[in-house]
């Protein structure tokens, strides 16, 4: 289920469900009959170090957010946009009003278990007209991590095979 709060696993990755757009909000309130409860956004999982690393380049490089009066070259728009940029979430509207339907949700991926593991962010697209899911990064400016444009191309998910307890093949290779 695609409800926030739930887990999603995708191809051996548990994908946490924290929020989604105005839109998917509105559609599943409307369409689905869900209540207002259920599309309440959660809080994402604390990440002291990049609260640490985020406090530490403000003081190095002045508060982010003031303008300094730079203007972006139209050009460049256009190509920060060609590369996977989100525009405005007025553009995005319009786009899903006169294009394709569909639903995003907002979605964590904690791996801090593993060595070098780290909180990641992705935007979980459900694509309504032909039931196919589309996985994007959620880039940060100065990340650190190399800018991937899509973690799993838009497709249909196949469904998990489960064996029964006998012998056999199962989900994860031969069992006895």
């Amino acid at each position: 289920d695609l409800k926030i709060g739930n887990q999603v696993e995708i191809y051996s990755r548990t994908f946490h469900i924290v929020s989604c757009n105005e839109s998917t909000r509105m559609y599943v309130i409307e369409a689905q009959g869900w209540h207002e409860v259920d599309v309440a956004s959660l809080p994402f999982p604390h990440d002291t170090y990049a609260e640490l690393n985020s406090l530490k380049m403000s003081r190095e490089s002045g508060v982010p957010g003031i303008d300094r009066n730079r203007k972006m070259n139209d050009l460049k728009q256009v190509m920060e946009s060609i590369l996977g940029k989100p525009t405005a979430m007025a553009d995005r509207g319009a786009f899903l009003e006169n294009g394709q339907d569909t639903l995003c949700f907002h979605t964590v991926w904690d791996d801090r278990k593993r060595l070098y593991g780290d909180v990641q962010c992705f935007s979980l697209l459900y694509y309504l007209a032909d039931g196919t899911f589309e996985i994007l990064p959620v880039h940060e400016n100065n990340g650190g991590r190399e800018q991937f444009p899509k973690l799993l191309k838009r497709c249909k998910l196949p469904k998990p095979r489960f064996q029964s307890s006998g012998g056999g093949h199962s989900r994860h290779g031969i069992s006895s």
